[in-house]
């Protein structure tokens, strides 16, 4: 049959495109289907490395809106390419995230106030979600510079839900880790309710509880750990989808903890013998699937990197600089010789020797045992279970990752995943063992499973009442202080500013700063919340003053900062030792202002002090008065003594802190420094006496120092730690000026303060 000319010419032309259909819901609707737990946490995650790599935008409120378009576009992404999991059962949540949230709760109404939180976790959150972590005029104002990406994500939920609820991230972290734990244990615990138990079981470690309300950052990196774990031994498919998303999650946990290291390297090669074994000959496409790998780590690694090696020629600035000698820290690597193992022998026996060792495994020197029992049942399933490849990798990487635990730090706080993961090889040898057991049986034969389960019970049992007793910020619970608890209460959700808690009068005084000079170690987080974008100088890290460089870096800062308002902030505490760090640098003092600082409660109070630093030492006229050489004579003994607000009850055997205003009314100045001893120096001190009898109790209390040489006419308010009888009673307190190992003012004939006070169980 031919073919007409007119067929043959409609045959030539263009088709027209089928037009489009209705936009299909349903795919989306598959997408949100496998949302997990995890996955609205991982949107966070996604947003503070994209943070960083928009530090390069000057403007914050554009780097946040491209930040937040790119986190969710990716954040898509990844719910598209992840694979549907098993839904979490509902019995999860009253037996596994219940009982973390009494946990977390029981502390969480009163301030976080660790060490490490003051010290550089607040500043690297606060510089971090703004930009560069230096700014023009900066000294190294934290000691470790760090990647702030986990500090970044503890400081977006504070401005989100305030200071308190800050940390709730980590309380989240933990039970996201958890609903990983549960499908990890499907396979070997069939009974759902039994499963959730023996998740709390490995979730209740004391060292990762003590952190669930702070603002520490090591619980952060676990979840992406056990994806990682997840996907490498439960997933069976060695897909690129999986290898970037592996990757990735192992990069972010680097990212979030350098330490993290020891544990990457076993399940990079498991994984890496995975991708081996599925194809016996390398070839290309294992090579391109290492280098797609290897890529998709770098990337959250990257921004931070990148930017620490420009300012200071090192990549991980100042870890191992005797290999990246950076010119701002001597060639020598950090080390701590408090923690961890000393020696080879001792290292390779360390996660055994830690159960004996609890001194040198962190601050507060308590352990339960759960790496060594890991360790333990690790090398009973390389024993008996040969035909379970998921409990024997699971057991190589316990091994191999305490091993290089123990050679990197050997520190606890850094040995968090192998807790984890020693708990989930516990019950893997333990249902492996029950189902080894063939009616009938022996009782011997019968016991065998229970001994692991019964190690990690007894092993919580300790934990738990660690976590009652400690947590690294040393706050009281629910159950020892209620009534402070229930004042507490109202601040959450309303303590997202510091410096509204002041008094209207003080905020001027705080205003005024134009510059930090950072004299304490404990002051730098309290500075940074009440002017953050102002320059910070740190004379208190003698490491920065020891090469040239870092000299010369030092007075480039000064001279930015030159003619600016600079302050000093340190705790009263401290004063001697920050007014000669000061001076150290060739600094003077000028106005010394105590000063009060309600830490988002009226009724947390930290004693500090405001220090005006002028640019010459020449120029510190108050404090260059001397030192006390000689008793006063007669006529310098003359105090006035009162307490604003005076407390007429206090509980038996309890410190409690009380203001002291006292006035210069002799007619010579009052010497604040005395001989080494403290010999000559004024004082202001406390007596406690029977208030029937009229018997001295304690006349050796409490003191509080001057902040410096009181002139004639001139009166400062000091704090005064007294401490309570230990029996209820009536009491009187008196409180009185002494000059050391000379006399006590009321007995040269001036006027002491005396109270009558109540003294309550």
């Amino acid at each position: 049959m031919r073919t007409s000319y007119k067929e043959l010419n409609e045959g030539l032309r263009p088709r027209r495109a089928p037009s489009p259909g209705p936009f299909d819901w349903n795919k989306v609707k598959a997408i949100y289907r496998k949302l997990g737990f995890g996955d609205a946490l991982i949107l966070l995650y996604i947003s503070v490395f994209i943070r960083q790599y928009a530090w390069i935008v000057a403007d914050n409120a554009l780097a946040w809106t491209l930040t937040a378009l790119f986190s969710t576009l990716l954040w898509h992404c990844y719910l598209w390419v992840k694979e549907t999991e098993e839904p979490t059962p509902a019995i999860f949540w009253l037996i596994v995230a219940f009982p973390l949230f009494v946990v977390y709760a029981m502390r969480v109404v009163f301030p976080d106030l660790s060490f490490d939180v003051l010290n550089y976790r607040l500043l690297q959150s606060e510089r971090g979600l703004r930009g560069f972590l230096f700014l023009p005029g900066d000294f190294f104002p934290a000691i470790f510079p760090l990647d702030p990406a986990p500090d970044m994500l503890t400081g977006i939920c504070r401005y989100i839900l305030g200071y308190r609820l800050g940390t709730i991230i980590n309380y989240l972290a933990l039970v996201w880790a958890g609903t990983i734990l549960c499908r990890i244990l499907r396979p070997y615990i069939a009974i759902v309710w039994l499963r959730c138990l023996g998740v709390l079981l490995i979730l209740v470690s004391e060292h990762m509880l003590f952190e669930i309300n702070n603002y520490m950052i090591d619980l952060l990196a676990l979840p992406l750990l056990l994806e990682a774990t997840y996907l490498i031994l439960y997933s069976g498919r060695t897909t690129r989808r999986n290898l970037i998303l592996i990757s990735i999650f192992l990069g972010a946990s680097v990212a979030l903890k350098l330490t993290n290291i020891a544990v990457v390297i076993p399940i990079t090669l498991i994984y890496a013998h995975n991708i081996i074994s599925s194809a016996p000959r390398l070839k290309l496409k294992s090579i391109a699937a290492f280098t797609i790998a290897g890529i998709a780590f770098i990337i959250p690694l990257l921004p931070h990197t990148i930017y620490i090696y420009q300012q200071t020629k090192s990549p991980v600035f100042p870890l191992y600089n005797a290999i990246f000698r950076s010119p701002f820290w001597l060639e020598s690597n950090l080390s701590d010789g408090r923690w961890g193992p000393k020696g080879a022998w001792e290292t390779i026996i360390w996660p055994i020797l830690i159960i004996f060792k609890p001194e040198r495994l962190s601050e507060p020197a308590l352990y339960s045992g759960r790496i060594s029992l890991g360790l333990i049942a690790a090398t009973c399933c390389f024993l008996f279970v040969r035909s379970d490849r998921r409990i024997r990798a699971l057991s190589f990487i316990t091994v191999l990752g305490s091993m290089l635990w123990s050679v990197t730090t050997g520190y606890i706080r850094y040995g968090l995943y192998l807790e984890l993961l020693s708990g989930v090889v516990i019950l893997c040898l333990a249902t492996y063992f029950l189902a080894a057991v063939r009616p009938p049986a022996r009782f011997k034969r019968l016991i065998m499973p229970f001994l692991p389960v019964s190690a990690l019970i007894v092993q919580v049992a300790i934990a738990c009442n660690y976590i009652y007793r400690f947590e690294w910020s040393t706050r009281q619970t629910i159950f020892d202080d209620f009534s402070g608890y229930v004042t507490e209460l109202p601040h959450l959700f309303r303590d997202h500013s510091l410096i509204k808690f002041f008094p209207p009068e003080r905020r001027d005084l705080i205003n005024k700063v134009d510059a930090w000079i950072i004299s304490d170690v404990k002051t730098s987080g309290v500075e940074v919340l009440l002017r953050r974008s102002v320059p910070m100088l740190a004379l208190h890290n003698p490491e920065y003053f020891e090469t040239r460089e870092s000299r010369d870096k030092f007075r480039d800062s000064l001279r930015t900062v030159d003619g600016k308002r600079i302050y000093s902030l340190c705790f009263f505490e401290d004063f001697v030792s920050c007014q000669e760090i000061i001076t150290k640098r060739g600094l003077g003092i000028g106005a010394v202002t105590p000063l009060r600082i309600p830490f988002y409660s009226q009724a947390t109070q930290l004693n500090m002090v405001l220090l005006e630093v002028r640019p010459s030492v020449s120029k510190q006229e108050s404090l260059e008065a001397g030192v006390g050489s000689a008793p006063l004579p007669d006529t310098a003994f003359k105090a006035e003594i009162s307490l604003p607000n005076p407390p007429l009850i206090f509980h038996a055997g309890r410190k409690e802190i009380i203001y002291v205003k006292v006035k210069n009314i002799g007619d010579r100045v009052w010497p604040a420094r005395g001989q080494t001893d403290g010999k000559y120096s004024v004082t202001i001190g406390n007596s406690w006496f029977d208030n029937k009898t009229g018997k001295i109790l304690n006349g050796q209390d409490g003191r509080s120092n001057l902040l410096y040489d009181l002139a004639p006419e001139d009166e400062v308010e000091l704090p005064l730690t007294v401490t309570a009888p230990d029996s209820p009673g009536e009491y009187v307190l008196e409180i009185d000026a002494i000059q050391e190992q000379v006399a006590w003012f009321h007995e040269r004939n001036s006027h002491d303060l005396r109270l009558s006070v109540r003294v309550e169980q």
